[in-house]
């Protein structure tokens, strides 16, 4: 793990620092105001023994069913197991 101290003006240049030298996948880890009051400090680390990222997250969505497609599937369910206390008349 690699973890550099920053200083600049503003948090938001801090960060574009730390992206700029330790790249996205930097965490920071504190950010505090300078002991001037001028400025702030950010220190960040970045973890190198992880080496490439994981394998890819497929694109393509998962469909889920709707909320209408669920409902149906609940109400039909429903539906076959009761009877509703109704049996057929004989006439």
């Amino acid at each position: 793990m690699r973890i550099r101290t920053f200083t600049a003006n503003a948090a938001r240049e801090a960060i574009e620092l730390v992206r700029a030298e330790l790249g996205p996948q930097a965490i920071i880890i504190a950010l505090d105001e300078a002991a001037n009051g001028r400025g702030v400090i950010v220190r960040a680390a970045i973890d190198e023994t992880l080496g490439s990222p994981g394998p890819a997250v497929s694109e393509t969505p998962v469909q889920s069913p709707s909320l209408e497609q669920r409902l149906e599937r609940l109400l039909l369910a429903r539906l076959r197991g009761w009877s509703g206390g109704l049996t057929p008349q004989r006439t």
